[in-house]
């Protein structure tokens, strides 16, 4: 049952009656039941609710050891999606001066504030403007090897 979860999460379908339907119409997962009789939907809802809610960070953690054991998969590389998506679904598609002010210097403190503790964190001068510190990370970067993936 978790391989066909795991299969199913895979390929974007997470609804337990998409799974059920997927599991009497499509031959792959026809293939993970093994001629086994097809669970009905709330059989799916039940296992996930009740059998995989404590354990399911765990088992996904074995999972992964278990392919990088078997070199599908390596720690190389880590990639981190922040897709941001601009979109007209606010009824307030405008925006005051003084909230943008405000805004602006609530950002300057938190700048401020992230610039001392990376001062700190690496050793550079407790006066090192903005410019300076970017400049520094860039060259600690490119010292690292360090790539990132944008996309």
């Amino acid at each position: 049952m978790f391989e066909i979860l795991v299969f199913a999460y895979m390929n974007g379908i997470y609804s337990s009656r998409d799974i059920e339907k997927a599991c009497k119409n499509d031959i792959r997962f026809m293939w993970l039941s093994q001629e086994e009789p097809v669970p009905n939907h709330s059989t799916f809802a039940r296992f996930q609710n009740e059998r995989l809610a404590g354990v399911i960070e765990e088992l996904f953690c074995q999972l992964v050891e278990k392919l990088c054991d078997l070199g599908e998969i390596s720690y190389k590389n880590i990639f981190i999606d922040g897709t941001k998506i601009e979109a007209n679904a606010n009824r307030y598609t405008f925006v005051w001066a003084k909230a943008v002010e405000k805004n602006l210097q609530k950002l300057k403190n938190k700048i401020n504030q992230e610039l001392a503790s990376i001062c700190e964190k690496y050793g550079l001068a407790d006066g090192s403007n903005l410019e300076e510190v970017i400049e520094f990370l860039n060259c600690s970067i490119q010292l690292l090897n360090i790539e990132f993936v944008h996309g």
